[in-house]
């Protein structure tokens, strides 16, 4: 990562990361990577942000000074910040996968 790079666009390219590879491993199937998340499939199974600026705190309050406001779509929601990076911060990369008691492979394949 780098100074320019857009927090929002990093969490969207792990989710298309994730359901690729669940594509690829017949976890997933009908339907493309695009159509899966254009359904936010990705928060199914990432449901949190991915990852958290570092500050004074281990979670540092700062992600919503002076950035675009919080984004109302699953997954995304869930972002500690929105802001584009800066030479000087310091944010953790967390991404994860998840298989809760809910996941049923007939339901959203």
């Amino acid at each position: 990562m780098r100074p320019g790079v857009s927090w929002v666009d990093m969490h969207r390219l792990a989710e298309k990361t994730i359901i690729k590879e669940f594509i690829q491993e017949g976890l997933l199937e009908n339907g493309s990577v695009q159509e899966m998340m254009d359904a936010h499939m990705g928060a199914i199974f990432m449901p949190h942000g991915l990852g958290h600026l570092i500050g004074l705190d281990v979670h540092d309050v700062g992600g919503y000074v002076n950035a675009p406001p919080r984004i109302q779509e699953p997954g995304i929601k869930y972002l500690r910040t929105t802001r584009t990076l800066e030479e000087g911060m310091v944010i953790t990369v967390e991404p994860g996968v998840y298989f809760g008691d809910a996941f049923d492979r007939t339901s959203v394949c």
